[in-house]
């Protein structure tokens, strides 16, 4: 066992990458030398590069999925019903059958409880400051207190925006109260896989111009940054994008922790520079 990591749990998740991505993680931290590909032929697959896409969402989970799945993840018969249940819920194609897939859910957690934040409700929460405030709820110290919010935010908010914020993530069953302490629920939210929207780069953007103010006002001991330029075979994007996903989820494995003291962001772009139509001969 990893010391001071659990493993993931089925019943916590609303959305089956999620807990795929995780279960890869603690996999990865209790042995260094598991990988994708490993895990992959455990399952009984017969290319990792499926495993890979089903983990970074580049393909949706289906049901022939299904079995080299729930074998790789070594889930007993009610966790493998939940599993199932979960993925049926995603791929549903009508209101009445997400529905009938959410009750099912519903009445397998032992909790009795099921809720899922698609990308519709996340524009409302685009907003880099959502994000944050949600994981601050996991701080040691933290007080339900809008200007107690602002503060450890270096006020870069108004205390009525922490008012706004806090309200939105309520009602989406992102947060709840517990004896007058903000906590975070088990739902989640999706992001689309085969599209673009303009929420989530916007999102990304306020990331990154976060992490520029944090280069000219944080000291080195309080943050890191590296980048290269390299030159690469854009067939090995696969690969890189596997690499990178495993990292990822190793990371926040390891260093993520529940009454932590400090809550910090993690971002990772890959991108091409050059222009791939540029230099080549008419």
């Amino acid at each position: 066992m990893v010391l001071g990591m659990k493993q993931p749990e089925v019943y916590n998740y609303s959305e089956p990458q999620s807990f795929l991505r995780d279960t890869l993680g603690y996999k990865c931290a209790k042995n260094p030398s598991f990988s994708v590909r490993a895990w992959a032929r455990q399952m009984g697959l017969k290319a990792h590069a499926s495993l890979v896409f089903l983990l970074n969402g580049r393909r949706q989970i289906r049901l022939q999925h299904l079995p080299f799945l729930i074998k790789g993840l070594n889930l007993d018969e009610p966790q493998a019903k939940y599993f199932s249940d979960l993925v049926h819920f995603h791929n549903s194609k009508t209101c009445r059958e997400q529905e009938f897939y959410e009750r099912q859910l519903k009445a397998q957690h032992p909790s009795h409880e099921f809720s899922f934040v698609d990308l519709e409700k996340f524009r409302s929460i685009a907003n880099w400051y959502h994000m944050a405030i949600l994981e601050m709820t996991e701080l040691a110290d933290f007080e339900n207190d809008p200007h107690w919010i602002c503060e450890r935010l270096e006020n870069k908010l108004t205390v009525y925006q922490v008012h706004e914020a806090v309200e939105r993530l309520l009602n989406l069953g992102l947060l709840k109260l517990e004896d007058g302490r903000l906590a975070k629920t088990e739902a989640h939210f999706m992001t689309p896989k085969n599209r673009t929207s303009e929420s989530i780069k916007e999102h990304h953007k306020q990331i990154l111009e976060l992490a520029i103010t944090a280069a000219d006002q944080q000291d080195l001991d309080e943050r890191y940054y590296n980048s290269c330029a390299m030159t690469i075979d854009s067939s090995k994007i696969k690969e890189a994008t596997e690499l990178i996903l495993e990292f990822r989820t190793r990371f926040a494995s390891l260093i993520e922790k529940p009454k932590g003291n400090e809550t910090y962001q993690l971002s990772v772009q890959f991108f091409r520079l050059t222009n791939q139509n540029k230099g080549e001969k008419p």
